[in-house]
């Protein structure tokens, strides 16, 4: 079976070590620091999933999911938008701009690990 990719875009450093320390066991990750850097490596290959800050310095998360979705290339790609605001208004936007699903931090490690195999199309970390 072929390894699942995350393509992960994150402006925090410590955010993407996180990152690593929990899926690079299970899966390909591919980590960038803004939305420049994540639509170059869109383009350059399609992940099976990307998972996307809200706030990054440049292009920002919901940016870069408008511009994947308004792509030709990987239409059914699920997009995760990762926040620190848990604001009802920015979840809806980010749904409405293409995300497939958007979670507040702070969140559940475990729950996380389930929302990103759900996404990614893995049973890698589903519980029994």
């Amino acid at each position: 079976m072929r390894t699942r990719r995350l393509l992960i875009a994150d402006d925090e450093a410590i955010n993407r070590e996180i990152y690593r320390d929990l899926f690079e066991d299970v899966y390909e990750v591919d980590l960038v620091a803004d939305g420049e850097a994540c639509l170059a490596r869109f383009n350059h290959a399609c992940p099976d999933l990307l998972i996307l800050d809200v706030a990054m310095p440049g292009i920002d998360g919901i940016e870069v999911c408008q511009r994947v979705r308004a792509s030709a290339r990987c239409a059914d790609l699920p997009i995760l938008l990762v926040s620190g605001f848990d604001g009802e208004r920015l979840r809806e936007r980010g749904l409405a701009d293409g995300a497939s699903a958007y979670i507040a931090k702070p969140f559940d490690l475990g729950e996380f690990e389930e929302l990103v195999a759900n996404l990614a199309g893995s049973d890698a970390h589903a519980s029994a």
